[in-house]
């Protein structure tokens, strides 16, 4: 913590230094008719959403500046003695929107106001910033799932692997990808709070707490970090003014169609995926504690889910026969055999905002958010005991309630302060704990096994639990100075300061200690026993410090506007000490009459990776306004990207005690299907992995190696991009080419490609269905044993490369809003030679070819969602009578299917390998399409506006493929797993005052 203390001193000295994305700018220059420049003029910007006006004067060149407004419509006030007052009004200013309002003062013998009512700048002028804004009107209006996440299916560009069909997948954690970012690389805030990494971020924001949703996906703003889509969820806030709403929304399957014919069923679709039920209900108030002084909001709200899932059935008598054969039953008979996968989402809400003194703004945000949810995880592939329970951490002993545990809490304090009209500072501390216990579906199945069918992925009986304790402390200073007339140009000067102490405990633990495996071909599933793969329970205590440091000046000179940035980011990762349990097996007797040696207890006193992470990342961004009005303007950007670490990433490499697991061979002695010391042959090692040593599994310190000189994942982007308004509508075209490089993984010590035999193979006929591709295939095993020891490096000679295409048209207006988007994007990885890889399975194949992920186990590829074209269209129309309509359209290309040969094992330890048939991308699920349809309509009740809403989502009924099982040498080969959801409608009733 000293470190960081002299790291904000230093930055607090140099003065120099601004504010986040949370909120916008209002620029400008004034002159007289002549267009002489005009100094000394008052400019004040007011608004229902300040507390108190803000006032600055225009200096020698004309020019004012007010960074840090809050989101909100603004009024802007110039009075100058001897001329007319210009009053303009109804600008909307958008988190990290920069608008530009001139003004042409005229001369007067009379003191009178000009007022002007026009539309608000639609081009950013100062910014290359690319992404996408939903205000609160887009929130409210358009028909989604009413969650953050299924409001992803609207903005340009980004890929999304769930398809939300009227809430169906109401809080669930979304992947989604932009511009070929690695989906990990994804970071969201709320309010500024920085709440975490990755797409997969467990954090359920009440829907109707959002004032605006900012997505950012690249150019040149060097508060961004990393290559991923920057998300920021803005809170309502309170106003003068007593306001509040209250809403009750039903979805229900007696709305519901049915989407699923003979030919889907017998293809697996059986009775598709419908939304059983959804309740949604809150209310939200806000107003004055003193007029002028103090503010407040609040809020509590609740959602809950049903869902029927394709092929999860109840595990009943009744509902058995219905399981093994469903197409013998009617679609109803069918769903009312599916066990539905429940979420429950409740929501605790409030904000405060002060002036304590003039000039200062305090604010304090305060949330809670929880996720319980039954059945998570739930598919065709995981039986009812193989899923989890989503539920709070409620032990003392990770910390206080409220603070830390119990439903997760968000903190937020944060002051303001305006020393001039030219100097803003504001500092932040960020509290967060997005912290999770997926337990097992039930408490009892602790000490039972799991059954895994490996030529399929089925999973039952049991499965694996853990406890996710992560806590995000983040104190943020920011600070703009706006310097007129410098150097022949006008300087608007940001910077920030961020410290992070991330510390994360998570333990894990497996049914039963080990997973009993079957592979049983065409046999009934969990018929032929295979292999043990035993587990030991897990604990990672680690840390993730960072502090960051940025600097920007945005130039300007007539036209043209330079933003020249720089960001530096230090990352250091480490270990803690923690100790972790011996395996139940420990000491028994095994087939080949030795004790159980692998899985001893183990106390492991920490440690740090030894390589600490200085990047220094620049920025340039180049606009110019071609003729002089806004309204064309070319614009480019050149940016790098490090990636952010998560705690341990690095220095986890050097845990011998991570998620340690050893497989072997499994003879089923007494036919009981449960794995028994004496049925393993612990001298045949099939696999093991958790950064352990089988050789010497009690050893406190690991045999891997980190390279010195590893380097942190970077991304070079470059951005080309003309924007244009035509009566009132805004255009944008821009091409994108990233280029992805020193990607960091294990590379297995004395083992290269040379290591690696080529093995033909044939699957049976017997393990391969009608319609399968089961022809002879290749793929690799070592020479020699695998040894357990790696180095955490940067991969050689390999690199990913994205281009892009992005043409977007919005129109924003009072009567009706629209936008339309296309995007082309190709993310094509490279090995450029045998360095690039050790296994040269796949390799051939996947070189030059669009960008695939690891297969998981079912080869289910639409969790990694790769689409080389999307297309969507989201409106809304005001008609008289207080009737509002509105659509949206979602359409992108169907997502890799990547059919494969399971292979089981390998020797050597080199363990099972899914064998690809075809270069990634070029075998497809079917294109997708989704429109929903929304109607309201406003009626006013005395001092109530009483709305009632009508949604239809899948307004055409579409039965989009989403998904099928992969693996040709398995039973359920090319079978649906996924499908969209049919069509629904959602009633609701809106009251505000």
């Amino acid at each position: 913590m000293r470190r960081a203390v002299v790291s904000a001193a230093i930055f607090l000295s140099s003065a120099t230094v601004c504010s986040a994305q949370n909120t916008g700018d209002i620029f400008g220059k004034v002159t007289d008719t002549s267009a002489a420049i005009l100094p000394g003029v008052t400019v004040t910007v007011s608004s229902a959403v300040l507390l108190q006006p803000r006032v600055a004067v225009t200096g020698e060149t004309g020019t004012y500046d007010f960074p840090g407004l809050t989101i909100g419509t603004y009024t802007v006030r110039f009075e100058l003695a001897g001329f007319s007052t210009l009053v303009r009004e109804g600008i909307q200013i958008e988190a990290g929107f920069n608008a530009q309002i001139n003004a042409q003062l005229s001369v007067a013998s009379v003191k009178e106001d000009v007022v002007v009512v026009g539309a608000s700048p639609i081009i950013d002028l100062h910014s290359t910033t690319s992404g996408e804004h939903l205000n609160a009107t887009e929130l409210e209006t358009l028909p989604s799932g009413r969650d953050v996440f299924s409001m992803f299916q609207k903005a340009p560009a980004i890929i999304v692997n769930t398809a939300n069909v009227g809430g169906n997948a109401l809080g669930a954690q979304t992947l989604f990808i932009s511009r070929g970012a690695n989906a990990n690389q994804v970071r969201t805030y709320a309010d500024g709070a920085d709440t975490g990494t990755g797409a997969n971020v467990p954090f359920y924001i009440d829907f109707d707490s959002i004032e605006e949703l900012q997505i950012n996906t690249g150019g040149a703003d060097v508060t961004m970090q990393t290559s991923g889509a920057t998300i920021n969820m803005i809170s309502r806030s309170g106003t003068d003014t007593f306001r509040g709403s209250t809403r009750a929304y039903v979805t229900d399957q007696k709305l519901e169609a049915n989407n699923i014919d003979d030919s889907l069923r017998k293809q697996g679709a059986s009775a598709g995926s419908p939304l059983l039920n959804v309740k949604d209900y809150g209310f939200e108030l806000g107003g004055p504690i003193q007029a002028g002084r103090v503010w407040f909001w609040a809020a509590l709200s609740r959602q809950q889910a049903s869902d029927g899932v394709l092929g999860f059935y109840q595990n009943t008598a009744a509902c058995a026969p219905v399981a093994a054969n469903p197409i013998a039953y009617s679609i109803s008979q069918v769903r009312e055999c599916l066990n539905p996968a429940t979420s429950d989402l409740k929501h605790i809400n409030y904000k405060i905002t002060a002036q304590p003194f003039k000039g200062n703004q305090f604010s304090l945000r305060n949330s809670y958010d929880l996720k319980e949810a039954i059945n998570r995880g739930a598919d065709n592939l995981h039986a009812p005991a193989a899923t989890t329970r989503l539920l709070a951490i409620n032990d003392s002993s990770y910390g206080p309630n409220l603070w830390t545990t119990g439903w997760p809490p968000l903190w937020r304090f944060a002051d303001q302060h305006v020393f001039s009209d030219r100097w803003l500072l504001e500092a932040a501390y960020a509290r967060f704990c997005p912290c999770t216990n997926i337990a097992l579906a039930s408490d009892s199945l602790v000490d039972v096994q799991p059954e895994q069918e490996i030529s399929t992925g089925a999973f039952d009986r049991s499965f694996s639990s853990s406890i996710n304790f992560t806590v995000k402390n983040n104190v943020d200073l920011t600070t703009s100075y706006f310097l007129p007339g410098k150097w022949g140009g006008d300087h608007k000067l940001k910077a920030g300061f961020k410290y992070l102490y991330y510390p994360m405990i998570v333990t894990a633990h497996t049914g039963g200690d080990v997973t009993a495996q079957f592979n049983s071909g065409a046999l009934p599933a969990f018929s032929t026993p295979f292999a043990a793969l035993f587990s030991r329970d897990s604990i990672r205590n680690q840390y993730l410090y960072q502090e960051s440091l940025y600097f920007q000046d945005t130039y300007t000179h007539g036209r043209l506007a330079l933003n020249l940035g720089l960001r530096w980011d230090r990352q250091d990762d480490r270990q803690g000490a923690a100790t972790v349990p011996a395996s139940p097996f420990q000491g028994q007797m095994t087939a080949n009459g030795v004790p159980f040696t692998f899985l001893p207890a183990v106390t492991f006193p920490g440690i740090g990776s030894g390589v600490v992470f200085d990047n220094v990342a620049p920025r340039l961004g180049v606009t110019y306004d071609v003729t002089g009005n806004g309204r064309n303007v070319l614009k480019a950007s050149f940016a790098q990207y490090y990636d952010q670490l998560s705690p341990g990433q690095i220095s986890g490499t050097l845990n011998p005690i991570g998620a340690a697991t050893i497989q072997f061979p499994w003879t089923d002695l007494n036919g009981d299907k449960i794995v028994q010391a004496n049925e393993v042959n612990t001298s045949k090692t099939l696999s093991f992995g958790g950064g352990y040593n089988p050789a010497n599994p009690a050893q406190t310190t690991s045999p891997n190696q980190i390279d010195p000189n590893l380097k942190n994942s970077r991304a070079d982007e470059v951005v080309v991009g003309f924007n244009k308004e035509v009566s009132g509508i805004g255009i944008s075209v821009s091409y994108i080419w990233r280029n992805y490089s020193n990607f960091i993984f294990n590379q297995i010590l004395g083992i290269s490609a040379a290591s690696y035999a080529p093995v033909t193979f044939t699957p049976s006929a017997a393990a391969c269905p009608a319609g399968a591709r089961c022809g002879p295939i290749t793929y690799y095993v070592p020479n020699v044993p695998l040894p357990s020891p790696f180095i955490l490096t940067n991969r050689p000679d390999y690199h990913q490369r994205f281009q892009g295409f992005e043409a977007v048209g919005r129109k924003r207006g009072r009567q009706w809003n629209v936008e339309a988007s296309f995007a082309f994007n190709s993310t094509v990885v490279f090995y450029d030679s045998p360095a690039s890889y050790q296994d040269p399975t796949n390799i051939a194949i996947a070189n030059g070819a669009q960008y695939a992920p690891a297969l998981t186990t079912s080869g289910f590829a639409a969790q990694n969602p790769n689409a080389k074209w999307i297309a969507r269209l989201n409106g809304w129309y005001q008609l008289p009578y207080e009737i509002r309509v509105a659509a949206t359209v979602d359409t992108h290309q169907g997502y890799p299917f990547l059919q494969s040969i399971n292979v089981a094992v390998r020797p050597n330890s080199a363990g099972a390998i899914q064998v690809l048939l075809d270069p990634p991308g070029d075998v497809r699920l079917p294109n997708f399409y989704q429109t929903d349809f929304r109607v309201d309509k406003t009626v006013i009740v005395g001092r109530l506006r009483v709305k009632p809403t009508l949604d239809v989502f899948n307004l055409f009924n579409s039965s989009t493929i989403l998904g099928q099982n992969a693996i040709q040498n398995a039973t359920n080969a090319n079978l649906i797993s996924t499908i969209l959801a049919p069509r629904i409608a959602r009633v609701g009733v809106v009251v505000t005052f």
